[in-house]
């Protein structure tokens, strides 16, 4: 057992994102993290979101340091994070490249802009699709109706957006 415990806190020691993972892996903190994190990254001002946990906010801003300090001396982590970012804004969530932390990092952060411009009803910015599929998410679990997302991984993942945020908030919406 000692061995066992051993050599899982080493697993953990070793990832450079364990607070995330920790406390920061789910629904809103999870987009407090990588708002963050691209906030400080990509040296700009994005607002916060509605619903935000500042300490995710925190460390994410925090691990875009670490992210900035070991891969972006030539400028290849940056373009990495933006084909992330584009990849999870279109949902894809099987793709990759090198350096595959930035292109994670980015994609986690299109994904979360993903799921909130569904949430805020931006048309411009995912379409009318997405939005629709957000609704019908959240109306099937606001209804406690098992989940019947579509195919196509962007409207797949604005509809489970949606079904999240009705679980989450059911009973506040």
């Amino acid at each position: 057992m000692k061995l066992f415990i051993f050599i899982f806190s080493l697993i953990i020691s070793t990832n450079g994102f364990t607070q995330q993972q920790a406390w920061c892996g789910l629904n809103y903190r999870f987009e407090s993290y990588h708002l963050g994190l691209a906030n400080k990254y990509l040296d700009k001002n994005s607002r916060k979101p509605q619903i935000i946990d500042e300490m995710c906010w925190r460390i994410g801003s925090y691990d875009a340091r670490k992210l900035l300090n070991r891969r972006d001396s030539n400028g290849k982590c940056l373009v990495v994070f933006l084909e992330g970012e584009r990849a999870g804004l279109e949902g894809d969530i099987l793709n990759s490249k090198s350096p595959q932390e930035c292109f994670n990092a980015g994609r986690s952060y299109g994904l979360v802009q993903l799921r909130i411009f569904a949430r805020e009803q931006n048309y411009s910015e995912v379409g009318g699709d997405c939005i629709q599929e957000y609704i019908n998410g959240k109306k099937t679990a606001l209804n406690d109706y098992v989940p019947s997302p579509p195919s196509n991984n962007k409207l797949n993942f604005c509809y489970m957006a949606g079904h999240n945020d009705g679980v989450l908030f059911k009973g506040l919406l």
